[in-house]
């Protein structure tokens, strides 16, 4: 669970999108928020629980609202347990933060640069994240509910879906189920740096604030590694001397230009 934002305010005075991403089958739910309180969270995990149940464990970062006294005693009356981020490490949240860069590319696009309109628009992205379908060829949808979404463009009849052919389709979702969860235990591999090497970082707020323009850069930099600190995080120098701590999910390595290599026989390649 993370929050998106800030982003432009919306006609409804939302200024935040409360994200929660279930962790087997990666669907996705987000609710419009005007701030950033524990009262807000609290609120919304009993939406969560409302619906789908108690989750075994819930995911954040460590921010002041997830560590309030009351959405700690929520987590403590329901069994939840409650697992924090660790530092300069967001790959720990990844489901929810590639959701995130996931939901705001997609409101982005459907605002079509009115984004006060964003709000109106945030439940057909998260109809359209729900039914895609996932490397595994299942939506997220049909992981969580075992069913195909019935959505507004699909009036066809359809013939009844035989006994033999339904118990066939649950046990294929087993199987994409179990599949799903063997590779979430697995971790990610993640590039290398050494002390002297010269990274890119992926912009802050691509990843985590606002909706920004397509042609907008997605990194900054170049840094210069100085340190390689646990939890594959760096220590990095700018241009400018500054230091700065990034995880190796933010990084990508620079290759300095050679203009020599580029210029040949009068003309530039």
């Amino acid at each position: 669970m993370d929050f998106l934002g800030p982003i432009t305010k919306s006609n409804k005075g939302n200024r935040y999108i409360l994200v929660a991403v279930e962790a087997l089958t990666s669907y996705p739910l987000a609710w419009p928020t005007k701030d950033l309180t524990s009262e807000t969270v609290a609120e919304h995990l009993l939406d969560l629980i409302e619906v789908f149940g108690i989750p075994k464990s819930l995911k954040t970062d460590g921010g002041s609202c997830f560590k309030a006294k009351n959405f700690a005693k929520i987590c403590s009356k329901h069994g939840i347990i409650h697992k924090v981020n660790i530092a300069y490490q967001p790959e720990w949240l990844g489901k929810v933060e590639r959701m995130n860069q996931t939901i705001r590319y997609s409101l982005a696009r459907s605002c079509d640069g009115n984004y006060t309109e964003w709000e109106r628009a945030l439940s057909c992205t998260m109809r359209g994240i729900r039914s895609r379908k996932l490397s595994k060829g299942y939506s997220p949808y049909e992981l969580m509910f075992g069913v195909k979404p019935k959505m507004n463009f699909e009036y066809t009849f359809h013939a009844p879906i035989s006994l033999q052919a339904r118990v066939l389709e649950s046990l294929e979702l087993k199987n994409i189920r179990r599949r799903l969860m063997r590779n979430s235990e697995s971790s990610n591999q993640r590039p290398s740096f050494n002390i002297g090497d010269m990274v890119l970082v992926l912009h802050y707020s691509l990843r985590k604030h606002q909706m920004r323009d397509k042609m907008s850069p997605r990194y900054i930099g170049p840094y210069v590694i100085q340190n390689i600190l646990p939890h594959n995080t760096y220590k990095v120098r700018s241009e400018k001397g500054n230091i700065h701590y990034y995880h190796a999910s933010r990084l990508i390595r620079y290759f300095r230009r050679d203009m020599g290599a580029l210029i040949s026989y009068g003309r530039v390649e």
